[in-house]
């Protein structure tokens, strides 16, 4: 693994990384590939972190993945299984309800059904933000790389897939 230093507060866009942050991601999840293939699956990456999963938008594949992945990097989930079982679905609006995941956790992982809600809460979050289109960009692009073939320029800091 290379010294790179993420220095983003939150990650939105697949659009807003550079190519040097998308080798780096990509990277990462190679090496926590191999762990999924220990018997033992898990390491300390995230000992101590807490992240809540804020699915208004249900999706069960989703929020277990996420869930196990928190588990094997050695952190904590919180979160509800629906937007009905929280104050969302009594009027709570959704800057109050992430405000209040803040003082719960260190990260936030969105799923909701209308776009712009994560720019608009990590206006005024301090948490790490991350919507969930994010991955399924990254799990795509990482398995047409592997798939269909692909380069991978880490001195110079470019992507190339065909």
């Amino acid at each position: 693994m290379s010294d790179f230093k993420w220095t983003k507060k939150d990650l939105l866009s697949i659009y807003d990384l550079s190519a040097e942050e998308i080798i780096h991601i990509l990277d990462t999840a190679e090496e926590f590939k191999k762990v999924s293939q220990r018997r033992v699956k898990k390491v300390p990456a995230l000992r101590g972190k807490t992240v809540v999963n804020f699915f208004v938008e249900p999706s069960t594949r989703t929020r277990i993945s996420f869930e196990t992945a928190m588990k094997r990097l050695n952190g904590k989930c919180i979160g509800f299984e629906s937007s009905g079982s929280s104050s969302v679905c009594n009027g709570e609006s959704i800057a109050d309800t992430a405000k209040m995941f803040e003082g719960y956790s260190d990260a936030l992982v969105i799923r909701h059904e209308l776009e712009g809600v994560s720019k608009f809460i990590s206006d005024f979050l301090y948490l790490f933000l991350y919507p969930l289109h994010i991955a399924k960009h990254i799990f795509l692009f990482s398995r047409v790389a592997e798939k269909k073939g692909g380069v991978i320029d880490r001195r110079h800091k470019e992507i190339a897939l065909f």
